[in-house]
């Protein structure tokens, strides 16, 4: 999101990054380095259903982009094969 803004001359942007896993912030991080983005961006190990991290608290204009859990946890077992490789904290 932050290189798209770039490319439109909206540079001052930043991104902050919050998850519950500590694996999914790890390969975020590797893609932050990936694309040069360290110094304008953050991570935090937190969850934007039950706390709102403090970096998007104090900001004038946020986007905020989710990929939040979506199956309820009693439907686990109608679920095709095709969500197997999904971590379980995705999915639930």
């Amino acid at each position: 999101m932050t290189k798209a803004l770039d490319r439109k001359n909206i540079t001052a942007s930043s991104l902050v990054i919050s998850d519950i896993s500590q694996e999914a912030i790890a390969l975020a991080q590797t893609n932050i380095e990936l694309h040069s983005l360290e110094t304008r961006s953050e991570h935090i190990k937190s969850s934007l259903l039950t706390k709102t991290p403090k970096s998007l608290e104090r900001s004038d204009h946020l986007i905020i982009l989710a990929n939040l859990p979506y199956i309820r946890e009693d439907e686990r077992g109608l679920m095709s094969l095709d969500t197997a490789y999904e971590p379980n904290i995705a999915l639930y």
